[in-house]
């Protein structure tokens, strides 16, 4: 594994520990007005997960095709989305 391996890596796990600190936070749930946003950490994960094995599996791809060509990206880019929306919007209550 060479030196921009590991940064990939590294840099996936320290934004998948932020998003995860980041709605856990009280100044968001204050903000969006539900404490809920951490059910939206799955597909935070898997996304990124999914992109690195997809740029490291394929180091000739382009990184914007590896998120637009791909059906697990676009899928989980679209339950996030999804997702967030929900949570916000219902409050959370009936999560």
């Amino acid at each position: 594994m060479n030196l921009l391996d590991v940064i990939i890596v590294a840099t996936g796990t320290a934004t998948i520990v932020l998003y995860s600190l980041y709605t856990l936070d009280q100044n968001v749930a204050q903000r969006f007005g539900t404490d809920k946003l951490y059910l939206s950490i799955p597909f935070v994960t898997y996304g990124i997960f999914r992109h690195v094995l997809l740029i490291l599996s394929n180091s000739d791809g382009d990184p914007t095709e590896v998120v637009t060509k791909d059906k697990g990206m676009i899928l989980s880019i679209i339950l996030w989305l999804v997702s967030v929306v929900l949570i916000i919007y219902a409050g959370g209550k009936s999560l």
